[in-house]
């Protein structure tokens, strides 16, 4: 995985070094898959959307005011999205399991009381 980080890191530093225009757009992605599959990293297909996205934009930043530096302004506001995310995901799986309980207690007491209606002959 690390070896993975710096493949990505020095993708990064790419439109720095020469200017980045929209054809290299399929460059990036290749390079992007060929360094997963190189160091076998499995890629979440949103992730890769969200990386050629910010990639575009940069691009376009870049192309209008060249001392931009729109990692920096993005990586913030990207992680708070993707917590946010993450903790929205967290609250409805920690609902679905609450209700998965309930209802496992609900049916648990109905036999009960079946049972003891049973043994009472009502």
């Amino acid at each position: 995985v690390e070896k993975y980080i710096a493949d990505i890191e020095k993708l990064s530093q790419t439109p720095r070094k020469s200017d980045f225009v929209f054809e290299k757009v399929v460059t990036y992605a290749d390079y992007i898959f060929n360094a997963a599959s190189r160091h076998r990293v499995k890629m979440n297909a949103s992730f890769v959307s969200m990386m050629l996205a910010v990639k575009v934009q940069e691009g376009v930043a870049l192309l209008l005011y060249p001392a931009v530096e729109l990692m920096k302004i993005a990586n913030p506001i990207i992680l708070r999205s993707e917590a946010e995310r993450i903790q929205m995901n967290g609250g409805q799986k920690m609902k679905q399991l609450m209700q998965d309980k309930m209802r496992e207690l609900r049916v648990k007491f109905d036999r009960q009381q079946n049972k003891a209606r049973e043994a009472l002959g009502q």
